[in-house]
């Protein structure tokens, strides 16, 4: 399960998607797509990237009507 991040508490733009279970976000930024997993304090780290790859093979473009 993973649940839409959006500005103004839901009703505004796009920001992330989350997913609890796994502690990781989804986020496109300057044509990447990332997969970061959120960390808990103990182990000294905050974030790990778990994914990096272009946009294009993640999310194949779409054409707008």
């Amino acid at each position: 399960m993973s649940i839409e991040v959006r500005s103004e508490y839901g009703s505004g733009k796009f920001l992330f998607e989350w997913d609890p279970a796994n502690d990781t976000i989804d986020i496109v930024q300057k044509g990447m797509f990332y997969r970061v997993q959120l960390l808990r304090k103990e182990s000294g780290d905050t974030y790990r990237i778990v994914d990096k790859l272009p946009k294009q093979t993640v999310m194949p473009e779409t054409t707008e009507e």
